[in-house]
C-alpha cells in the first residue's frame, strides 16, 4: 500500500486525485495507458520483494496533460525489518526526455548528412588514446574495416606530413586542458586519401 502523508498537497494539485483516491493502487489511475502495464508489474514485484521501485512513466496532470516522471518508492521498515509503508516520489523529467529526444533527432540528422555526403568521421578518446573511424573513413583510405579502436599512429600516417606535428601538438594541448575551460577542438587537417 502506498500511503501519502497529509503534506502531499503538490501531489494532489498535480494529479487531481484526492487522498482517498491516491492511497494503495489508486495512484496508478493517472499512469499513461502505454506505460501502465510495465509500471504496474514493476510495482507488484517491488511490493512482493520489499524492494525499491524505480520506473520512468508518464503521469496525467489534473488538466489531462501527460508528463514524464521518474517514480521512486522506497520501502519503510519497522525494527524487525518488516515493510510497514512506502515513501514515494515522482520527479518531473519531461524536459529531460524532450532534450534526449532532440539529441537523438540531431544525431540521426547528422548521420544522414554524413552518409549523404560520403564523409569519413573520426572520434578520438584523448584519455584512453582510442581512435574510432566510421565505415566510410576506412573506405576512403582503402583499409579493411575493423571493429574497435585503431592505433593513433594509423591516424597520423594519413595526416599530411606538413600537418602532423601541429595536429599532435593540438591534440596534446586538448588532452592536458580541462574540458570546461577548453574551447572546442576543431583542427584543420589535410589527410591523404586512397585513390583506388
Amino acid at each position: 500500500m502506498l500511503n501519502l502523508s497529509a503534506n502531499q498537497q503538490r501531489w494532489y494539485d498535480y494529479s487531481g486525485l484526492s487522498d482517498e483516491q491516491s492511497v494503495g493502487p489508486g495512484w496508478q489511475a493517472i499512469v499513461h495507458p502505454a506505460d501502465a502495464p510495465a509500471s504496474v508489474e514493476r510495482w507488484k514485484q517491488a511490493l512482493a520483494k520489499g524492494e525499491v521501485f524505480d520506473t520512468e512513466h508518464r503521469l496525467r496532470r489534473a488538466d489531462g496533460v501527460y508528463r514524464w516522471h521518474l517514480g521512486r518508492n522506497i520501502p519503510l521498515r519497522d525494527d524487525r525489518g518488516t515493510v510497514n509503508g512506502w515513501f514515494g516520489s515522482a520527479t518531473d523529467i519531461e524536459d529531460l526526455k524532450q532534450a534526449e529526444a532532440a539529441v537523438r533527432e540531431a544525431a540521426e540528422r547528422l548521420q544522414i548528412a554524413v552518409e549523404a555526403a560520403e564523409m569519413g568521421t573520426w572520434d578520438w578518446d584523448l584519455e584512453r588514446g582510442d581512435v574510432y573511424w566510421n565505415e566510410r573513413h576506412f573506405r576512403l583510405f582503402g583499409m579493411q574495416l575493423t571493429s574497435g579502436p585503431i592505433n593513433p599512429e594509423t591516424f597520423f600516417a594519413h595526416v599530411y606530413s606538413d600537418d602532423r606535428e601541429r595536429v599532435r601538438e593540438q591534440l596534446e594541448r586538448a588532452k592536458t586542458r580541462r574540458l570546461s575551460s577548453m574551447p572546442s577542438f576543431a583542427p584543420c587537417v589535410t589527410m591523404a586519401r586512397f585513390a583506388g
